[in-house]
């Protein structure tokens, strides 16, 4: 897990180094990479070892990056669906003409919104999906499931004013009861500090 980790740094250091930031292509090149890199979300973002993991699961008309679940027989199964927008330079924030405070970004304003239909319609899709049918046969529980978006990179919001924008946004702005919002930042940084925990 810790080396996995590094190379994900390297991937996101590349990308402040040259100022542009890590494009949504090549983050999800990456994370597709192997069952592995997914399962790293889960743990980043949970604590979680995941029982399963996978990519591109349709939700009726969505579709979501990636997925994973924990199918546990002694707590509720977790299944979480996963929604990635870009880590570039105005992903999170983007400066337009005629305004000296910065918007808050397109592409982040997009990546919400797919969060805010599977909220609001996805979930009778997840509950249906053969795929989770498949993983949930035979566990009596019912499934907890969840929605994340991960997007940005906060270097890029590194001015207080923005960073305290993007954190009253994460405490205030409730998408649904487990829905969450991540930057790639978060999960490198808590994936690092969990890993810690183990040496």
């Amino acid at each position: 897990m810790r080396a996995e980790l590094q190379k994900f740094k390297a991937v996101l250091d590349a990308g402040i180094g040259s100022g542009k930031g890590v494009d949504e292509t090549t983050l999800l090149h990456w994370f597709a990479q192997s069952a592995e890199h997914v399962a790293l979300l889960a743990y980043a973002t949970k604590g979680v070892v995941p029982t399963s993991v996978g990519r591109e699961i349709p939700l009726g008309g969505f579709r979501a990056d990636f997925a994973w679940a924990a199918v546990d027989a002694h707590a509720a199964p977790t299944i979480v669906f996963i929604e990635f927008e870009a880590a570039l330079s105005d992903t999170l924030f983007e400066i337009k003409k005629k305004r000296t405070t910065p918007y808050i970004g397109a592409a982040f304003l997009e990546g919400f919104s797919q969060i805010v239909d599977w909220c609001a319609f996805g979930q009778h899709e997840a509950m249906t999906n053969p795929l989770v049918s498949q993983l949930l046969r035979g566990v009596a529980r019912p499934p907890i499931y969840q929605f994340t978006l991960i997007a940005g990179l906060d270097h890029f919001a590194s001015d207080p004013a923005l960073t305290s924008r993007l954190t009253w946004w994460k405490q205030n702005i409730k998408y649904a009861d487990g829905a969450e919002m991540y930057s790639f930042t978060d999960v490198l940084e808590n994936g690092m500090r969990r890993v810690g925990h183990w040496l």
